[in-house]
């Protein structure tokens, strides 16, 4: 598709999204615009702002720029906000239809945002504001999950706990990195060098497998015997459980590669450019839980002394899977593990968690943080080391 088709979907888009926005507020709160809430006229006034630069910006280097950044920064948040207030005012004005308006809203979710990448993205140069963008959008899908009203059961599972947002980053990250001159290395093709040890892969799966039940486990155990003889008498399957762990496998793995490949992309004259990478990642990752803060979920309130304690274990976590991708460039094999971790901790009911555990929580969080960590450390010693240095030499290719 042409670049200038592009640009026109992306000023159909902010015209319909300005007239949604005031159809909403009309809705909602009538033809009396001081009652509108302050965040309403600021997202009026963003899309507004947004597309008239859109239009002056053809000629204007700098008006383009100043249009891409407002773009990238604002509009995931502000048409997030939009579809949730369109489908839910849809599904409570005509709820026999509310099955249909909510799989349209499921499906607009999945592309409502590419143009903004074809448009906006497409200009970003410097590294750095590259991976602010990639922040933004991730936090906007992370803190602004969409709810549609209403909407049948099974629709509402998948929508509240964010899977289809995942889903919609999944496929964003594609244009994302076509729109920044890289290949989407969901699956890299493997190719076997002299660095390359069957035996590490092999020990990677199998330790991976096995936290996944002990990273549960450590933290129930009222003896020792208990950390190794898993009892799974009181946990439940539910949906929601199992949409929650897909959401989180599926979206917080691809927000890794972005910022894997970005910061390979910016350390790329750096003899410790995987470190970096790994780490900073990472860092990112244990830095996204604090949103969490004055949270519940699972029948877990997440206060500061809660958070704080993911955001520890969350970065152990993190160094793992990010070796875990540089040394297989397999993103669905994160995805995979990643989704075992949750959907054995979301499978916890409040029967599960009415026991003393042997271990305080803060100790248990220094130890789902250390072993990963300790592996991540070993990883980056040795052939395995070179062998993940081959890798991000061809995953930050460019096309």
């Amino acid at each position: 598709m042409k670049q200038k088709l592009w640009n026109r979907i992306l000023k159909f888009e902010l015209i319909l999204s300005i007239l949604l926005a005031i159809l909403l507020n009309i809705n909602v709160k009538g033809l009396n615009w001081t009652r509108l809430a302050v965040a309403d006229w600021i997202s009026l006034a963003i899309l507004i702002a947004t597309l008239v630069l859109q239009f002056l910006a053809e000629k204007n280097h700098y008006l383009k720029f100043t249009a891409d950044i407002l773009s990238a920064l604002t509009l995931p948040c502000i048409f997030n906000w939009l579809l949730t207030g369109t489908i839910s005012t849809l599904n409570e004005k005509i709820q026999q239809l509310a099955p249909i308006f909510s799989i349209l809203g499921c499906l607009i979710l999945l592309v409502n945002f590419i143009p903004v990448v074809k448009v906006s993205y497409l200009t970003i140069k410097n590294g750095v504001l590259r991976l602010m963008l990639v922040v933004v959008l991730i936090l906007s899908q992370l803190y602004s999950v969409v709810v549609f009203k209403k909407a049948p059961s099974y629709i509402s599972v998948m929508v509240d706990q964010g899977f289809v947002n995942a889903i919609a980053v999944f496929i964003l990250t594609f244009f994302i990195m076509q729109a920044w001159g890289f290949k989407f290395e969901w699956n890299l093709k493997f190719i076997k060098t002299k660095n390359f040890q069957w035996w590490v892969l092999v020990f990677l799966v199998v330790f991976l497998a096995w936290f996944s039940f002990f990273n549960t486990f450590i933290g129930l155990a009222q003896v020792p015997a208990q950390l190794f003889e898993w009892d799974f008498s009181t946990f439940e399957i539910t949906w929601k459980g199992f949409y929650a762990s897909a959401e989180a496998g599926i979206l917080e793995e691809t927000e890794r590669y972005l910022n894997v490949v970005l910061l390979l992309y910016i350390f790329h004259n750096f003899k410790s450019k995987v470190v970096l990478a790994v780490v900073g990642s990472s860092a990112i990752f244990g830095l996204f839980h604090l949103i969490n803060l004055g949270s519940t979920s699972f029948g877990i309130h997440y206060d500061l002394d809660v958070v704080l304690k993911q955001v520890v274990y969350s970065f152990g976590m993190g160094l793992l899977m990010a070796a875990l991708y540089l040394y297989t460039g397999k993103l669905w094999l994160c995805i995979l593990a990643h989704f075992s971790i949750d959907f054995i901790s979301f499978s916890k009911t409040m029967l599960t968690l009415v026991v003393s555990p042997m271990l305080g929580n803060w100790t248990v969080s220094l130890i789902i943080m250390a072993l990963p960590t300790i592996v991540t450390i070993w990883m980056m010693t040795g052939k395995r080391r070179k062998f993940m240095e081959d890798n991000a030499a061809r995953i930050v290719a460019t096309r």
